[in-house]
């Protein structure tokens, strides 16, 4: 499986990107992803301390639902997905100058400092690996 989002402007809360999404089998309630989420806890030094904040192993249409809801649902409509449809159908996908609005996550605000998302994607039933991705957020006081 693969996943692109390519920034391409940027405005206040609203974020212009580039979508392709390809996968040679349909993706959905067969993939248990795995989410670890840490926090940067360097207090006197420089040096990153991550702390665990949560855990979390659920499958994929689930976590869609809970924490993505109407983010991913414009992000479906883009690549000519039927929004809430769930397995995501096998395929290559391209979106082009699609205007992703941070203000639909479901997710609450981030604290200031540094925030580690590790999230990976396993076959349920094969447990073959199917995709990994690390995100850093830095929140950082205006």
């Amino acid at each position: 499986m693969q996943f692109f989002i390519t920034p391409v402007n940027f405005n206040p809360g609203l974020q212009l990107v580039n979508l392709n999404y390809s996968s040679p089998i349909p993706i959905g309630s067969n993939v248990l992803v795995k989410l670890n989420i840490d926090a940067d806890t360097q207090l006197l030094t420089r040096k990153e301390t991550w702390m665990p904040l949560y855990v979390l192993d659920e499958d994929l249409c689930k976590l869609f639902d809970l924490f993505l809801g109407q983010l991913i649902y414009d992000m479906q409509r883009a690549l000519g997905i039927l929004p809430k449809s769930c397995p995501l159908p096998r395929g290559t996908f391209h979106a082009v100058n699609h205007t992703i609005d941070s203000k639909t996550l479901k997710l609450q605000t981030f604290p200031y400092g540094n925030i580690r998302f590790r999230v990976s994607g396993i076959e349920k039933q094969s447990k073959e690996s199917l995709f990994k991705l690390g995100i850093i957020i830095k929140n950082n006081k205006p």
